[in-house]
C-alpha cells in the first residue's frame, strides 16, 4: 500500500496530481493544504491533474514544462519510484524527554544495519530527509557525541513536520520505503488538535515512548537515580490526547518503555551485591530475573524468533506495569482498541552522563522490535 509521506494518506489508484517546476505562476501565492501540514506558509504552484496514475513524465498543462507528482490531498512531493513500492509509515509520540529525538538518531543507523542483514541496498529517498537527518540527529549524537537537544531539532528546517524517508531495495528489485515523522512532545500535551497533527490518524504504526521514571511507582523506586530539575509529561494524558487524534483511525500501536538501561542497572545491582531486595522489593526482583526476555537483544531477523520474543516481551512489560500499580496505562491502551504490543528498549544501552554520552558509548538495545513487528504484520519482511 501507498501513502503519502507527510499526511500518510492512502494515495489514490485512480487519479494523481503533478506540480510544475516551471515557471507558471499561480492564482494564489500561498498553498493552504501544504501549509497546514507543515505548519509553516508554503508557496502554491499551478497542478495538473491526471484522471489516472502516470509512471512517465508529465508536463504541465500551462507551459508544457516539467512536472513532479505530489499528494492530492496535502500536494507534499513524492519521491521518485514512490508508487513502485510499499509504504511503512511511523509516526513518533510520546511526552517531552521520553527520549524520542535519541531513539530517532539511533532507528536510522539500526535500519541501516537491517538492510545490510536483507541484502537490500539502504538510502534516504530525498535530499531533504539526508539533509535533516545529518544535521539535526547524526551530527549531535555521533559526531559532537553530545545528548540530543528536543528543542534544537524541532526548530530545524521545517520544524518538527520534516518526514525522514528511507528507502529498503532489494536485489529483486522490491522496494519498501519507511517514513519516520516526529513531533514534539509539548505538541501532543496541548489540548489543540492543528492539522498537520492528522497523519497520526492515517499512521501504519505509532511508537508511543514513555519514560519508566514517569510511572509515579517507578519513580518511587528510583527517585535517587533522577537527574535534578528533569522535567517530561504525564504520559496517560499524551496517550488520552493520542488516541483522540487517532480518532477512527486504525494505526497499528507500539507502547515501548524507552530509557529501559535505568531499569535494567536496577536488576545489575541487585546480582551483583546479592542483597535482600532481590526478595523483598518487586522491581529489583524482576529486573534480576536472568531468565526474562527483556534481559536479551535481538540481533535476529528470523521471523519466527522475532515473533516469540515480542510476545513474552509484550506480556513481561505488561505484568511489569501490572505488579507495579502503574496498571491505568494498560487499560488505557486496552480502551483504544487498537492492535497494541508492549516494548523495551533503549537508544544509547547506559543513562548518560548530564548532557554527554555515557563513557561506554551508544549501545542500543531491542530499538528495532517496533519497526520489525510493524514489517512483520504488513507482509514487508518475508
Amino acid at each position: 500500500m501507498s501513502k503519502c509521506p507527510l499526511c500518510f494518506a492512502e494515495l489514490p489508484l485512480d487519479k494523481s496530481l503533478f506540480a510544475c517546476l516551471g515557471t507558471c505562476r499561480p492564482v494564489a501565492e500561498r498553498d493552504p493544504n501544504l501549509s497546514a501540514y507543515l505548519g509553516t506558509d508554503k508557496q502554491a504552484r499551478l497542478f495538473t491533474p491526471l484522471q489516472r496514475v502516470e509512471r512517465g513524465q508529465v508536463l504541465c498543462q500551462r507551459c508544457r514544462q516539467k512536472t513532479e507528482e505530489v499528494c492530492p490531498s496535502c500536494h507534499h512531493p513524492l519521491p521518485d519510484g514512490w508508487r513502485d513500492g510499499e509504504t511503512l509509515c511511523v509516526a513518533l509520540a510520546g511526552p517531552r524527554a521520553s527520549g524520542k529525538s535519541n531513539y530517532i538518531a539511533v532507528l536510522v543507523q539500526a535500519l541501516r544495519v537491517l538492510a545490510a542483514g536483507m541484502q537490500a541496498a539502504f538510502d534516504h529517498a530525498t535530499p531533504e530527509s539526508q539533509a535533516f537527518y545529518q544535521d539535526s540527529y547524526y551530527k549531535r549524537l555521533y559526531e559532537e557525541l553530545g545528548i540530543m537537544d528536543p528543542t534544537v531539532v524541532m526548530t530545524q528546517i521545517d520544524g518538527p513536520r520534516t518526514p525522514i524517508v528511507l528507502r529498503l531495495k532489494r536485489a529483486n528489485g522490491a522496494t519498501t520505503f519507511i517514513v519516520l515523522r516526529d513531533v514534539a512532545g509539548e505538541d501532543l500535551e496541548r489540548s489543540s488538535d492543528p492539522r498537520y497533527l492528522e497523519f497520526f490518524a492515517q499512521a501504519s504504526l505509532i511508537i508511543f515512548l514513555f519514560d519508566p521514571r514517569r510511572v509515579p511507582n517507578i519513580r518511587d523506586i528510583i527517585a535517587d537515580r533522577l537527574p535534578a530539575g528533569e522535567t517530561g509529561g504525564d504520559p496517560e494524558e499524551v496517550f488520552t490526547h493520542m488516541t483522540r487524534l487517532i480518532g477512527e483511525g486504525r494505526p497499528r500501536l507500539a507502547i515501548a518503555m524507552s530509557k529501559f538501561d535505568v531499569l535494567w542497572e536496577i536488576g545489575e545491582v541487585a546480582l551483583s551485591t546479592n542483597s535482600g531486595l532481590v526478595q523483598t522489593e518487586i522491581l529489583p526482583q524482576a529486573m534480576s530475573n536472568l531468565g526474562a526476555g527483556f534481559r536479551r537483544d535481538n540481533r535476529s531477523i528470523d521471523i519466527k524468533r522475532v515473533c516469540d520474543d515480542i510476545d513474552l516481551i509484550n506480556l513481561e512489560i505488561r505484568s511489569l506495569l501490572a505488579v507495579l500499580n502503574a496498571q491505568n496505562l494498560i487499560t488505557l491502551v486496552k480502551n483504544s482498541g487498537l492492535d497494541a504490543q508492549f516494548f523495551a528498549l533503549s537508544a544509547l544501552g547506559h543513562p548518560p552522563d548530564a548532557k554527554k554520552l555515557n563513557e561506554h558509548g551508544i549501545a542500543p538495545y531491542r530499538i528495532l522490535d517496533p519497526i520489525l513487528w510493524a514489517m512483520i504484520e504488513e507482509g514487508l519482511l518475508k
